[in-house]
């Protein structure tokens, strides 16, 4: 079955995959172990949905596994292209002067760009997940942290 990658902080840490055990679609995964636990999700087209937590094996090595009901598995965003514990930067142009930003009621802005939807949120009091990269942009005079929807 096809690897796929465990992100943590930016940095691939190891990698994990499905198998199928009877009724159930199994997810298991292995990575370096940065000294801290942490909780990992699975990301592709559409919303991340929540694996688990990366824990030692004292090892040097931390492994997260969870089981999925076929019906689970069939909600998971497809294609799965990593597990991580925040959303990887999304790759945007350095020149958005030209960008049209569509804002909502809650202070949000959302835009599409080559079929893809980002979303921004105002950077403010905002807390960011430990080591996580994101893009942050200047917009309109404001700072917004952008992430792929």
């Amino acid at each position: 079955m096809e690897q796929i990658p465990i992100i943590v902080d930016g940095e691939t840490l190891g990698n994990g995959q499905f198998r199928r055990d009877g009724a159930y679609m199994v997810f298991s995964g292995k990575g370096k172990w940065h000294g801290d636990m942490v909780r990992l999700w699975l990301y592709g087209e559409g919303e991340p949905v929540y694996l688990g937590v990366l824990i030692p094996d004292g090892q040097g090595y931390g492994t997260v596994q969870k089981r999925f009901s076929m019906g689970e598995y069939a909600r998971l965003p497809q294609p799965v292209t990593y597990c991580g514990d925040a959303p990887v930067a999304p790759k945007v142009s350095e020149s958005q002067e030209d960008t049209v930003w569509y804002a909502a009621q809650d202070g949000t802005l959302t835009r599409q760009e080559h079929g893809r939807t980002y979303v921004a949120f105002p950077v403010g009091q905002l807390r960011l997940p430990r080591g996580g990269e994101f893009l942050v942009r200047q917009i309109e005079g404001q700072e917004y942290v952008i992430f792929p929807w």
